[in-house]
């Protein structure tokens, strides 16, 4: 048994007669489009040609070899593991740039800033800052 080659018909309504016109022709045996009315807009498919009838590697990956289909997949895991890495590099940098530049830290008080004093127990502990 073989396989039906229908051709297809692309028909839409025309304002101005209400009624369903013929405007473009699709060719199964001959893949090719054609437009058959004076209304009819350019087709959006990408370069005027319709797709494949299968997919590149097919319907279960039967025409690609295994190579192409563990390469495909590995792809994206090692552009994740580089993002995961260039993100904690990022982090690493700036608490290594942030402790560094302890001036920037507010809590943090200088020994000169300090006023001790030693006073009998019996005296009232009075500290203050300068």
């Amino acid at each position: 048994m073989g396989t039906r080659v229908v051709d297809v018909v692309f028909s839409r309504l025309n304002i101005t007669s209400g009624g369903i016109e013929e405007n473009w022709r699709y060719g199964a045996t001959r893949k090719t489009i054609v437009a058959t009315s004076t209304r009819a807009a350019s087709w959006p498919w990408t370069g005027g040609a319709p797709p494949l009838d299968h997919p590149p590697c097919g319907y279960r990956g039967e025409l690609c070899s295994a190579t192409t289909r563990a390469f495909a997949a590995e792809v994206p895991a090692v552009v994740a593991a580089m993002a995961l890495t260039a993100l904690v590099c990022s982090i690493c940098c700036y608490l290594k740039r942030l402790k560094a530049d302890s001036s920037a830290g507010w809590w943090l008080i200088c020994d000169e800033h300090l006023v001790t004093a030693v006073l009998p127990k019996s005296t009232k502990l009075d500290l203050s800052f300068s």
